[in-house]
């Protein structure tokens, strides 16, 4: 089992939101002040100094959930490049409404509670992309357990 203690950049926002990103926000319901102060998925670019855009987390694929886990998040890690995740461009900010149920599921950090509802979005997924709709490939997602940066179990 791999963990890593990584810094994830995410856009940075100046002068306010975009209006993409507003208008996708008003039609799910999203506050983005709020969004942005609590989120901590792995969305973002991966980088080796923190600034005010950044956020740092550790990542594993254990299942269990303990104190200092934040949640679970599913998605495309790449330590040396970037990383997607699906809570982020598929339920919270998609144009699409394939996956906006899955949002009433999401705790104060914007990621699954538990493995098993992160497991549940992963299968849901599989059938929406196996119908051939325009979504992130199944195949390439995986589970991922967030935790507070620099925790050791």
């Amino acid at each position: 089992m791999h963990r890593y203690n990584v810094t994830i950049e995410r856009n940075r926002i100046l002068n306010g939101y975009s209006n993409k990103l507003i208008t996708i926000a008003k039609k799910n319901n999203v506050n983005l002040d709020d969004f942005f102060q609590n989120y901590k998925g792995i969305e973002g670019l991966t980088v080796s100094m923190k600034t005010m855009y950044s956020v740092s987390l550790c990542i594993d694929q254990v299942h269990e959930v303990s104190i200092n886990c934040y949640g679970f998040d599913i998605g495309i890690f790449d330590i040396d490049c970037y990383s997607f995740s699906s809570i982020y461009n598929e339920i919270i900010f998609s144009s699409h409404n394939y996956f906006s149920a899955y949002k009433n599921r999401l705790n104060s950090s914007f990621l699954f509670s538990t493995y098993s509802d992160a497991f549940d979005f992963l299968q849901y997924h599989k059938k929406i992309d196996d119908s051939m709709h325009d979504i992130e490939h199944t195949e390439l997602l995986s589970i991922y357990r967030v935790l507070k940066p620099n925790w050791k179990e």
